[in-house]
């Protein structure tokens, strides 16, 4: 599972494919994404289904380890996954060296925060940033690939790690973020339909939604206010013990309204302030 998971997670590098395009419509990236993860799926389910086949409960999880030493189908199929790993690695590496330097330096990868003129900015010894995130990547999967022989526990450990994150966990916490005013809405309205005739007048606020907001899950706010931004106040009150259903806790609610409410105020405040300059540089790399 964990093998099939890195196998079909795509959704890192959607951003920067869907920027690629000539041509930026819904329909255009549909059919991209609809095409690209159908054959993807129809190349898996053929490459699993016969080599599960040959080899039944005996199938180690690098299928090839299956085959005689020097026999001439496994050595075509390494060279094959040679040539697959040639053209797929730039790709995976650009993305790990998009988000490392979206991370720790806003998106500049030029180094135009740094000191100096010219291009060779914001590197280590003779290699700009660009360079050295290239260069830094490069040894950090060259290494592990010297050093390991089977590749089997290194993919069952990455894709129950790493795939798991990107083709599962991430998309769900992203979608909640960016879509946290509607999720706090609807499960506003549940919590009020539950409580109905239980709401708190403290302070002389009228109907408290007992929902968490940025900061401070123990805090409340008014169903007239709405989420806080940065630079702005908001009158919170602490809400009573036995105001929430026991299926608010049972289901990872407190935990789901905190994320979909920080992700509201980033969204809001993300698209109230311009986009910084680095954005264009970013861009810039995109069409490598």
């Amino acid at each position: 599972l964990g093998i099939l998971s890195t196998a079909m997670a795509c959704q890192h590098s959607a951003f920067i494919v869907s920027g690629s395009l000539e041509n930026k419509t819904r329909k255009r990236w549909a059919r991209v994404t609809g095409q690209s993860i159908t054959l993807s799926a129809i190349l898996c389910a053929i490459l699993g289904t016969c080599g599960y086949l040959g080899f039944l409960d005996e199938t180690e999880g690098d299928v090839l380890n299956n085959f005689p030493p020097g026999t001439v189908a496994a050595n075509g199929a390494r060279a094959l996954l040679a040539i697959t790993m040639f053209f797929t690695y730039p790709m995976e590496s650009f993305v790990a060296r998009h988000v490392g330097v979206m991370i720790f330096h806003g998106g500049d990868l030029d180094g135009m925060d740094c000191e100096g003129e010219g291009e060779e900015r914001g590197g280590f010894l003779c290699m700009n940033r660009r360079q050295t995130w290239t260069f830094g990547l490069y040894l950090l999967t060259l290494i592990p690939a010297l050093l390991v022989d089977d590749l089997g526990p290194v993919l069952s450990i990455t894709g129950s790690i790493g795939g798991s994150c990107i083709a599962y966990i991430a998309p769900g916490l992203v979608y909640l973020g960016v879509n946290g005013d509607d999720f706090l809405t609807r499960v506003t309205g549940w919590v009020q339909k539950r409580n109905k005739g239980r709401r708190s007048h403290a302070d002389g606020a009228d109907g408290d939604v007992e929902l968490p907001v940025a900061g401070d899950a123990s805090q409340v706010m008014s169903s007239g206010n709405e989420l806080p931004v940065a630079g702005q106040s908001l009158q919170m009150v602490i809400p009573p013990t036995s105001s929430k259903p026991f299926w608010y806790f049972l289901g990872g609610f407190p935990i789901w309204c905190a994320v979909a409410s920080t992700g509201h105020v980033n969204m809001r405040n993300r698209l109230s302030t311009p986009p910084p300059i680095s954005a264009r540089n970013s861009t810039l790399d995109s069409q490598e």
